[in-house]
């Protein structure tokens, strides 16, 4: 039988690769990561799509706990958080820019 905790750490790491699935998420990570964090509408300029389209991608990185949010004025500022999932991401965004 599989315990406990290696069950918790695959489907963590399962929700991780959904994550890291969508091209449009990895570019906003690779872009966060570049940039040591952004607004929604810099992101949506540096990828050359709607800024709905990245504020609905930036949510589910929320959601995942891989990115966190801070309101300034009217603006939000978006960067890696300092979890274990960003860890890993940072980790994926290495291998994809050797």
């Amino acid at each position: 039988m599989i315990p406990r905790g290696k069950r918790m750490e695959a489907e963590r790491s399962s929700a991780l690769a959904h994550v890291l699935s969508n091209p449009t998420r990895t570019l906003i990570l690779l872009v966060l990561h570049q940039q040591g964090g952004a607004y929604v509408q810099e992101i949506a300029d540096e990828l050359e799509i709607s800024q709905s389209a990245v504020s609905h991608q930036l949510l589910l990185l929320v959601e995942e706990g891989i990115i966190s949010s801070k309101k300034e004025g009217r603006d939000v500022w978006y960067t890696l958080t300092k979890k274990t999932p960003a860890r890993r991401v940072l980790a994926a965004l290495r291998a994809l820019r050797k």
